[in-house]
């Protein structure tokens, strides 16, 4: 075990300035990717109340599978 821990020691004495932009880079990226899922969150959110104020004074909705006519419209 005592090898191992010298050979560590040793690697990172010798490469520490390596070791350390590696370091750096991955906390950038760590951010980037971090910032990225905050701000989709947050406009998804802000989307969804948007949509749902919006949807608010809907009492009832018809659905189908194809297009109205123009004239159903009318009709109705």
């Amino acid at each position: 075990m005592r090898g191992v821990l010298t050979l560590a020691v040793r690697l990172a004495w010798e490469w520490w300035p390596h070791v350390a932009v590696l370091a750096v880079a991955c906390g950038v990226v760590t951010a980037t990717i971090t910032g990225a899922m905050g701000v989709g969150d947050a406009m998804q959110a802000g989307l969804r109340r948007l949509a749902i104020r919006r949807l608010a004074h809907i009492d009832s909705a018809v659905l189908g599978e194809d297009f109205f006519r123009a004239k159903l419209a009318r009709e109705m």
